[in-house]
């Protein structure tokens, strides 16, 4: 399939919510399932993603990996969400379903995120090395100080595997299919605001963008509430 027809299968669903009597609560969530415009594709290198079953469903299947990692002319492809809303102070749940084999493992494999490490602020959700295990990262905006807690299994194993980030007031938290694996603390004050869009699959184009290899699903973030 060409990337054209392939832009069309991935520009899929998103649901924003705004509660006010909550305070400001903010959602987002790409079920991969009805059409629409709240998702572009970008690509290099002949990078695609193709429809995968998932359920009743769909999901969405990136490149596999490539024999040379971060190599120039290995297949990169990220989904952009230009109007994702940014966390700033405020609790926040974030993650996705994924699907991975051993063959998929790379040093670095970023689910989703929002935001660089250095001076944007960022919240992410990916799965590094071979072990395949996936990990959580929050970084304030204008601070070089990474969190991050990993769980403890692989979700590399063939399965579908729910991954979800909280933040709560002082703690981030990482659960795989319901059961929290992790947690460590992190400043209340530790604020989340960028003009970077929601990527998932990869932090961009570059040669060393973290390409996620696998099929992913599900993928929302919750702000407030």
């Amino acid at each position: 399939m060409g990337l054209r027809f392939l832009v069309a299968v991935v520009l899929l669903g998103v649901t924003f919510l705004v509660t006010p009597a909550d305070g400001a609560v903010a959602e987002i969530r790409f079920p991969f399932e009805q059409l629409g415009d709240e998702l572009s594709v970008v690509a290099i290198a002949g990078g695609e993603v193709h429809p995968e079953p998932h359920g009743g469903g769909q999901a969405v299947r990136f490149p596999p990996r490539c024999r040379i990692y971060a190599g120039r002319g290995c297949p990169r492809v990220v989904l952009e969400a230009s109007d994702a809303p940014n966390p700033g102070t405020s609790q926040l749940r974030f993650g996705a379903a994924v699907l991975m084999t051993t063959d998929d493992t790379a040093a670095g494999e970023n689910v989703l995120q929002k935001g660089f490490s250095r001076g944007h602020g960022q919240f992410k959700l990916q799965v590094d090395g071979a072990a395949g295990l996936p990990s959580c990262v929050l970084v304030g905006s204008g601070s070089r100080r990474i969190y991050m807690v990993t769980g403890g299994a692989s979700v590399a194993d063939g399965q579908w595997h729910a991954v979800e980030c909280v933040r709560s007031v002082s703690t981030l938290s990482i659960l795989v299919d319901g059961s929290i694996l992790g947690q460590i603390r992190v400043p209340e004050s530790l604020s989340i605001v960028n003009s970077d869009p929601l990527r998932i699959g990869g932090k961009g184009l570059s040669p060393n963008n973290d390409q996620f290899h696998g099929a992913i699903d599900d993928v929302f973030v919750v702000i407030g509430g």
